[in-house]
């Protein structure tokens, strides 16, 4: 009753109440980490989509129950970003960059996918593909949420929150 008292006062000096929501953040089970470019397990979870993953779920459920009270929320992922090209090289990342390759009928990539982000302005076309794909991977969590928002509220809307002071070049390599 207090929430609807509140929402309503604020509805009439035209207020709008977002929620916010930092998933991916803190560090996952070893099963969920990025593994970093240096060949290493990172402290930033993987870019993977596991929808049946336990760390997935936390987020899913905790973005649905407050998709019970608020219409939009900003999914507060500036964490992702940071790491930039420091993640993500598990083997079912490359894996699935080979996937996105080949369905975009591609020539094979002539270095290791490590090799081309560490040498990235001799491979330009193929570290922006790498950079498109990375892109693709966070969209597909944002519909991951969107989805668990709208269980319980089917107005809901989701703010990616993506930048941290950077530049709009910067922001899209990473």
């Amino acid at each position: 009753e207090l929430w609807k008292d509140f929402s309503k006062q604020a509805a009439q000096y035209n207020i709008a109440i977002y929620g916010e929501y930092s998933p991916r953040l803190g560090v996952p089970p070893s099963s969920e980490r990025a593994i970093a470019l240096d060949g290493r397990p990172d402290r930033h979870p993987t870019i993977m989509v596991r929808p049946d993953s336990p760390w997935v779920k936390k987020d899913l459920d905790k973005i649905a129950e407050m998709a019970r009270y608020v219409d939009t929320i900003v999914i507060d992922d500036e964490n992702t970003n940071v790491a930039a090209d420091r993640i993500d090289y598990r083997p079912e990342v490359l894996a699935a960059f080979d996937d996105y390759r080949q369905k975009r009928k591609l020539e094979p990539l002539k270095v290791s996918v490590p090799e081309l982000v560490k040498k990235q302005q001799a491979y330009p076309e193929e570290y922006a593909q790498w950079v498109d794909f990375k892109c693709e991977m966070m969209s597909r969590h944002y519909e991951l949420y969107l989805k668990a928002a709208r269980r319980y509220n089917p107005r809901a809307q989701l703010i990616p929150q993506i930048t941290k002071d950077f530049t709009p070049d910067k922001l899209r390599r990473n």
